[in-house]
């Protein structure tokens, strides 16, 4: 990942939102939100480079010129609902 910021702006990208299928009601379990990790280490609340993401609108926005970050770097989201974290069972 080298991202050169060049129009003051980093570079950005979103994904799409999440389907749930499922047999019970999940009203009771909040709303559902997003998780990211870069490397293994949490986004959440993180806001500086090399990259940040941005949960509500599922956005992602990267901007580094750290040549140690070039080559295939891991991305993770997850999915799950606020009242009922996966990481509360």
């Amino acid at each position: 990942m080298l991202y050169t910021e060049t129009q003051g702006s980093p570079f950005t990208f979103t994904h799409d939102e999440f389907s749930v299928t499922s047999d019970f009601d999940n009203t009771l379990c909040g709303e559902f939100t997003y998780a990211a990790t870069f490397e293994a280490s949490s986004l959440a609340d993180v806001s500086l480079p090399p990259i940040a993401y941005d949960p509500e609108a599922r956005e992602f926005s990267v901007f580094s010129d750290d040549i140690n970050l070039v080559g295939l770097k891991s991305i993770t989201v997850d999915g799950y609902y606020k009242l009922h974290p996966a990481n509360a069972f």
